[in-house]
Formats: structure tokens, C-alpha cells, sequence
């Protein structure tokens, strides 16, 4: 039976074949840009037509890219990362086992917001989005 955990970590193992991205799991103590952060928002049981095998789990995937080369530089690479097609970013990792490695029936990447300037413990400034992701699984 799935869990937020084993979701989680299935989550962050496809987002690991993403070279140059560092990964968390939850959001760590201290950041290590360019990187990624798994977080669980909601889940919903029982949402296959009165059967209740299925749950549908809602993860936010908080990607961070350091300003170090510029605004436009940081665009640049986080253009690569928020492309929907199959190579080099979110969408392709994630659509690459749909399963998180057999723990879900399927993943779907809903879409992307909040894509701007964002200050990590009051002085550091990093350009972000976020990705809502969607598993569902028994």
C-alpha cells in the first residue's frame, strides 16, 4: 500500500536522473541550488467509482535555481527544467515511469506556477516554480 513516504521517494528518484539537480525529499536545512523539493499537499482515498483502491495523492515540486550567472542565465536553465518535452526536465523524468518504479497505477504533471524571484532565509534570492504533480496509487 502507497504512502506519502515511498511516494515521495519515488517522486524524487525520477527527478534524480535530471543531471546537475540536487534532490530533496522534504524541505532540507539548508538548500543546495540548483535543486528540487518534494512536498505532499493533499491526498483523497477511495476514487475509483465506489471501489476504494485508488487514492490520489497531490505533490508540489518546488524547483530552485541559483541567480549566481544572472537572471537570464537562470531563465535559461529553468526553461530546460519546465519543458513538457522528454529529455532534460521535470516532465520527461516524471513521464519516464509514470509507476515511480511499480509503486503507482500512474504520475501525471498537472502544470506549473508561481515561476519568479524567490528569498530563501532572507538574503538569499533564487529564481523558482512550482509543479503540481498527481499520483495515483493503491
Amino acid at each position: 500500500m502507497a504512502n506519502p513516504r515511498t511516494l515521495r521517494t519515488g517522486l524524487a528518484d525520477r527527478l534524480k536522473t535530471i543531471s546537475g539537480l540536487e534532490v530533496y525529499e522534504r524541505w532540507p536545512g539548508q538548500l543546495n541550488p540548483p535543486c528540487a523539493v518534494v512536498d505532499l499537499v493533499a491526498a483523497e482515498p477511495e476514487q475509483t467509482m465506489g471501489r476504494g483502491d485508488l487514492t490520489r495523492w497531490d505533490f508540489e515540486i518546488d524547483i530552485l535555481y541559483p541567480l549566481a550567472g544572472g537572471w537570464e542565465n537562470a531563465q535559461d536553465q529553468m526553461d530546460v527544467l519546465l519543458a513538457t518535452s522528454s529529455t532534460g526536465g521535470v516532465y520527461g523524468a516524471i513521464h519516464g515511469d509514470r509507476t515511480l518504479g511499480a509503486i503507482a497505477h500512474s504520475t501525471f504533471v498537472k502544470g506549473y506556477r508561481d515561476y519568479g524571484r524567490r528569498v530563501i532565509d532572507e538574503n538569499i534570492e533564487l529564481l523558482g516554480a512550482t509543479i503540481a504533480a498527481e499520483v495515483w496509487a493503491s
